[in-house]
């Protein structure tokens, strides 16, 4: 179906977050992974921009992947985050 049509719009949900893209960015510059038995979803690209032209302070400067990878992987799995929903 990529091959296809490349530009159908990929639209998801995780959590209260939409994500928005194009099915040809999948498994390119848009990665659906499990971590610490949660799902997570890391967007590539070249650079952010926002909407309005806002920029949070602390996005200036991001942690790298690894640190954010260990964050995750730190969180205590509530009880709230485990199946049936």
């Amino acid at each position: 179906m990529v091959e296809i049509k490349p530009e159908i719009e990929l639209k998801f949900r995780i959590g209260d977050t939409v994500v928005k893209g194009e099915l040809a960015d999948f498994g390119n510059e848009v990665h659906i992974a499990k971590l610490n038995g949660r799902y997570a979803v890391i967007l590539e690209g070249e650079s952010i921009s926002f909407d309005k032209a806002f920029s949070p302070v602390e996005l200036l400067q991001p942690d790298s992947f690894e640190v954010v990878a260990q964050r995750i992987m730190d969180k205590k799995v509530e009880d709230d985050d485990l199946p049936p929903f």
